[in-house]
């Protein structure tokens, strides 16, 4: 698989307990394209069990095809500072020839949560 896209120097939120320390778009020999990335646990105390993210895949006039995909990472155990999330591939539609992201919850293992408010956009650092 070759890596034919990087959002250059990560994604964050302030307030977020999740960095997304890395973004990748890979492609197989077939063509098909798969969305990876790299996230980080940034609460000091809490481990993180699931996360859930919308992945956005962008076209090469710029629009976003469909209206993205969403996926939850299940049965983590990301300590504090521990990074997780870089063997899980999201598959991207044919046409995408970039894509944003943004985690919309995460969940940790004492049963608190964090939700992302609907209308805050993640920003490239």
């Amino acid at each position: 698989m070759k890596q034919v896209y990087r959002i250059p120097g990560g994604l964050f939120l302030k307030g977020a307990p999740v960095f997304v320390k890395e973004a990748t778009m890979h492609q197989q020999e077939d063509g098909k394209l798969f969305a990876k990335l790299c996230m980080e646990n940034k609460d000091a105390e809490r481990t993180i069990c699931s996360v859930t993210v919308r992945f956005c895949p962008i076209a090469t006039n710029g629009s976003v095809i469909g209206q993205g995909e969403i996926r939850q990472l299940a049965q983590l155990q990301a300590a504090p500072a521990a990074l997780f999330g870089e063997e899980e591939l999201t598959a991207l539609p044919e046409g995408s020839c970039a894509f944003g992201a943004a985690v919309l919850k995460t969940e940790f293992t004492d049963g608190s949560a964090w939700e992302a408010e609907s209308d805050l956009a993640w920003h490239v650092l």
